[in-house]
C-alpha cells in the first residue's frame, strides 16, 4: 500500500503514524504472524507499506495468515480519503478479517457431516476497469446452490448498504455443487482397511476436503490419499513437496487398493 501524504501533514508525520498503527493493530491479529516494511520515498513523498503474511491454498485459509488483512486493518485507522481502493479495503475489514466462516456476510452455516462453511478474500488487483477483490467460498451440505446465491445476493446488498452501492459483482457468482460420498459404498470400507493396514492407524475416520474433486464426475467414487491426518497439507503452497516416506506409503496403498478393485470386479 502507497500512501500519501494528507493536507497539512509532512511525510514524517505520516510515517510515524503508519509505524504506531502497525502496532495498534497487532493486538487484533495472530502474534508474530506478519512481517511488515515501511519505507519512505523521500523523492516521492510517499510512505510504502508492505506486509508479508504465510500462503496456504485456499481450502484451509486457517492454516495461513491473509496478508490483506493487516493492510485493511491500516487503511481503516489511518483514515484515507475515500476511493474504490479504500471501499474495498473497508470490506476486508469489516467481513473477512478474522472470520473464516462468513458470519459478517450472513452466508454462514455448516452441516454434521461436512462441517462449516469456509470465507476468505484472497485477492486484491487495481485494474483499468477499477478494484477488484477475488473471494473464496467453500461450501458443504445443507443447502442448494439456489439457496446459497440468495445467501449471496443479501450479503451483497449488505454491503451495498453499509459500504458503498457502487461495489458490484462483475456477472453471477460461480456457486458449484456439493459431491458428498456415499460412506456405505463398498469402497470406502474397503479403502480404509488398506489405510489401517498399511499405516497402522486405525483411529482416522473418512472426512470432508474442502477442494475439488474429480470423484464427482464419477459414479461411487471417492478421493483418496495423498495428505495424512496430522501432517500440514502443502497443496499448491509455496515449496509444495510431499516426504519421500508418505510417497512410498502412497504408492503401496494405491496398488493394493486397485489389486482389490480389480478383484471385486473380475468377480462381479
Amino acid at each position: 500500500m502507497v500512501l500519501s501524504p494528507g493536507e497539512n501533514q509532512s511525510q514524517e508525520e505520516l510515517l510515524k503514524k503508519v509505524e504506531s498503527t502497525i502496532v495498534d493493530i497487532q493486538s487484533r491479529l495472530p502474534t508474530n504472524a506478519y512481517r511488515f516494511n515501511v519505507h519512505a520515498d523521500p523523492t516521492q513523498g510517499r510512505i510504502q507499506l508492505q506486509c508479508m503474511g504465510k500462503a496456504t491454498h485456499s481450502s484451509k485459509p486457517e492454516q495461513g495468515h491473509n496478508a490483506l488483512w493487516p493492510i485493511a486493518l491500516i487503511a481503516e485507522q489511518l483514515s484515507l480519503n475515500p476511493s474504490p481502493q479504500t471501499q474495498i479495503l473497508k470490506v476486508i475489514s469489516a467481513y473477512f478479517v478474522n472470520d473464516l466462516r462468513g458470519k459478517s456476510l450472513g452466508v454462514a452455516y455448516e452441516s454434521p457431516t461436512m462441517g462449516h462453511l469456509v470465507s476468505s478474500a484472497n485477492v486484491l488487483r487495481t485494474t483499468d476497469k477499477g478494484v477488484q477483490l477475488s473471494v473464496n467460498m467453500r461450501r458443504p451440505n445443507g443447502k442448494t446452490p439456489q439457496e446459497f446465491q440468495t445467501l449471496l445476493t443479501a450479503a451483497l446488498a449488505t454491503i451495498q448498504s453499509e459500504v458503498s452501492p457502487s461495489i458490484q459483482t462483475p456477472g453471477k457468482p460461480y456457486v458449484g455443487k456439493v459431491h458428498l460420498a456415499n460412506l456405505d459404498n463398498g469402497m470406502v470400507p474397503l479403502l480404509q482397511r488398506i489405510y489401517a493396514e498399511t499405516t497402522g492407524d486405525t483411529q482416522s475416520k473418512p472426512h470432508s476436503v474442502r477442494g475439488g474433486t474429480y470423484a464427482k464426475l464419477f459414479p461411487g467414487a471417492v478421493d483418496f490419499g495423498p495428505s495424512k491426518p496430522g501432517d500440514e497439507y502443502r497443496g499448491h503452497s509455496p515449496n509444495e513437496y510431499i516426504r519421500l516416506d508418505t510417497l512410498a506409503e502412497l504408492t503401496e496403498m494405491l496398488y493394493e487398493a486397485m489389486v482389490e478393485l480389480m478383484k471385486k470386479s473380475t468377480q462381479s
